[in-house]
């Protein structure tokens, strides 16, 4: 068994709320245990803008380390609207760094340091990628939009086994930076969504294909393809609903019916008429005008989409009725 401890700087920052501050988060991957602990808040009465502070005190070497690259743990990025102009509280934060305590079970002294530091970044990153695909999901706060490129974490361990203060390792990804992105304070992850979206990574659950294609489309900077996935996300979704209605007939009579369907509004049309869906509550028009057409238009004309917000909520709404998202 070895123990290691030390900082990460995240892949994709974490906009979180108040209960989430100092906070210490269990996981498990590739034959790791690891504690991540939060950042504090040392001015939960200021506004925004200022920064964030260690959540327990940080073995020296460590934190020289940190201070040398210029990380930081993160800020205060959302006040409270106050009357008068008076300037209010910090309601959300954006978090860039966490301390983490790792234990490696299966591991003993033959394994070189700086091997473990390094299965420990492998492991923590697919972990921290299924966790932030579920986040995104249900908070609606896309961090990683207009990027398509893998992030990957930076950091720091030490072997705390070893005599203070033991060996120091580290890795670095390239330092990624985005498209500067506005959320609403209430998009904000509180420690129950964080703590589900971590227990599906332990778990290497995914979000369902659907919503993977429809999580792909928000992050996608051109609009033509992030409508393309959008539809097409809808398109998985409705056919999934449509297979789980014919159940009882077989596979190949499924098949030759869905393709007969014609596409999204012919899938979505025999959809609602098998459950008898109330004309007031179609949305057969809302998905040809708003969804379908555009596709059609990006995919055969390379025509860019004039509202690609509305066909991304057609494509929720669709995903909503037919495919519901587990919630935290």
């Amino acid at each position: 068994m070895r123990h290691f401890d030390g900082v990460v700087q995240l892949p994709s920052a974490a906009f979180v709320a108040e209960d989430v501050l100092g906070e210490t988060f269990i996981g498990q991957s590739g034959g790791a245990t690891f504690e991540l602990t939060f950042p504090v808040d040392p001015k939960p009465n200021a506004g925004m803008g200022h920064s964030l502070d260690q959540p327990r005190p940080v073995d020296g070497i460590v934190r020289d380390a940190i201070e040398s690259r210029l990380w930081g743990w993160g800020y205060a990025s959302h006040t409270k609207q106050m009357p008068d102009g008076q300037e209010g509280c910090a309601v959300a934060w954006m978090v860039e760094q966490i301390a983490v305590n790792i234990t490696f079970d299966d591991a003993d002294n033959a394994v070189a340091f700086f091997d473990l530091a390094d299965r420990f970044r492998e492991a923590f990153d697919a972990w921290y990628r299924i966790a932030v695909d579920w986040t995104e999901l249900w908070s609606g706060a896309i961090l990683q939009r207009g990027d398509s490129r893998v992030r990957t974490s930076r950091g720091q361990v030490r072997d705390a086994d070893a005599p203070s203060p033991g060996s120091l390792s580290g890795w670095g990804g390239s330092l990624i930076l985005g498209a500067s992105t506005f959320f609403r304070s209430e998009s904000a992850l509180n420690r129950k969504m964080l703590a589900s979206a971590f227990a599906r990574a332990d778990a290497e659950e995914e979000p369902p294909l659907e919503w993977g294609l429809f999580l792909r489309s928000q992050r996608e900077p051109d609009r033509r393809i992030a409508v393309i996935d959008a539809a097409t996300a809808t398109e998985v979704a409705l056919t999934g609903a449509l297979d789980v209605r014919l159940r009882g007939i077989g596979s190949s009579a499924r098949e030759v019916i869905a393709k007969n369907a014609n596409g999204l509004v012919g899938l979505i049309t025999l959809l609602e008429s098998i459950d008898d869906r109330a004309r007031n509550e179609s949305l057969v028009k809302r998905v040809a005008d708003q969804l379908a057409g555009p596709r059609n238009d990006a995919a055969h004309r390379g025509a860019i989409p004039a509202n690609a917000r509305r066909a991304f909520s057609t494509a929720k709404a669709v995903l909503d009725q037919y495919s519901p998202l587990g919630q935290p």
